[in-house]
C-alpha cells in the first residue's frame, strides 16, 4: 500500500522515525510519498529518502510563502528521488503568509512544474478561483498532480478532474458527516489516492493520535466499503495511480529494497 502524502520529517517523529517507519514496512506499506513545506524540510527528507520505498515531493507550502527564496526547489529538483514539486497551493483559511505571497510563490511553482515535467501535489483551501485560474494561465494545459486532501466542492471536483488532476482523500473521509464521502462515488477509481498527511488528520479508530503511514488501511476500508469494493481490489487500482502520476515504482519485495543498498 503506497501512502502519497506525508511528513515524516517534521519535529512530531523526532523521538522514533525508524521506529515508525520499520513498523510501517512491516504492517504492509510499500511506498510512501515524503511532502515538503519549506526549504528547512529537506536535508532531513533528503536522509529520509535514503530507503527506496520513499519517495520526496520538493516544494514551499502556502504558510511558508513569506519566507520564499530563490534557489529552492530548483536547486532539489535533479535529486533522484524527487518525483514531484509539493506541497504547494493557496491556502484562505490560515492566512500564515499574505495573499500576495502565495499567488506569487505558487505561479512560480506551477511554472517549474510545466518545465520540470513534474506533477504538483496541490494544497488549497477556500481558495479554489485563484489556484484553478493559475494552474489554466501558467500551466497552459501541461500540468498533472493531485488536489491533496480535497476539500472542494461538487463543482470543484468537477473542474479539476476536467483538468486531468486526481484526486487525494485521507482519513477524514472516516469521520461522522464528512463532505468528500459524499462525493465518492464522483471521483472515478482511475483519479483516486489515498493518503494520511501524517502526522496530521488521523482516522476516526486513531482520531487523537499521532497519525502514522500504516494508518492508511483505515482509510483503505472506508473507501472500500463506500464504492463497494473489496480492500484489496481497491489497493491494487490506487497503488497503480500512484505509480503512473508519480511515474515512480518503490520496490515491491524485501529483496528489491536490499539489492539497492540503501537503508
Amino acid at each position: 500500500m503506497i501512502d502519497t502524502h506525508a511528513h515524516l520529517h517534521m519535529h512530531h517523529f523526532d523521538p522514533d522515525r525508524g521506529a515508525v517507519l520499520a513498523r510501517d514496512f512491516v504492517l504492509g506499506i510499500t511506498g510512501i510519498l515524503e511532502a515538503s513545506v519549506s526549504r528547512e524540510s529537506w536535508p532531513l527528507m533528503s536522509w529520509i529518502a535514503g530507503d527506496p520505498r520513499i519517495a520526496l515531493a520538493a516544494g514551499v507550502h502556502p504558510h511558508e510563502a513569506r519566507h520564499w527564496q530563490p534557489g529552492y526547489p530548483e536547486r532539489v529538483l535533479s535529486h533522484g528521488s524527487v518525483v514531484a514539486i509539493g506541497e504547494v497551493g493557496l491556502d484562505a483559511v490560515k492566512t500564515y503568509s499574505p495573499r500576495e505571497d502565495q499567488l506569487r510563490v505558487f505561479s512560480h511553482q506551477v511554472q517549474m512544474a510545466v518545465e520540470a515535467d513534474l506533477p504538483l501535489v496541490l494544497h488549497c483551501r477556500e481558495a479554489f478561483d485563484d489556484l484553478f485560474r493559475i494552474l489554466e494561465q501558467t500551466g497552459r494545459g501541461r500540468l498533472r498532480g493531485v488536489f491533496h486532501c480535497f476539500s472542494g466542492t461538487g463543482a470543484h471536483l468537477e473542474r479539476a478532474l476536467a483538468m486531468g488532476f486526481y484526486i487525494g482523500v485521507s482519513g477524514s473521509v472516516t469521520l461522522p458527516g464528512s463532505h468528500v464521502h459524499r462525493l465518492l462515488r464522483r471521483i472515478p477509481a482511475e483519479r483516486l489516492l489515498l493518503e494520511t498527511d501524517a502526522p496530521y488528520l488521523a482516522p476516526a479508530p486513531e482520531r487523537g493520535k499521532r497519525n502514522e503511514p500504516a494508518f492508511i488501511f483505515h482509510t483503505l476500508k472506508a473507501v472500500a466499503r463506500a464504492l463497494g469494493m473489496e480492500e484489496s481490489r481497491l489497493e491494487q487500482v490506487v497503488d497503480s495511480n500512484a505509480r503512473a502520476l508519480f511515474r515512480w515504482a518503490p520496490p515491491r519485495s524485501a529483496g528489491e529494497v536490499h539489492r539497492t543498498g540503501r537503508l
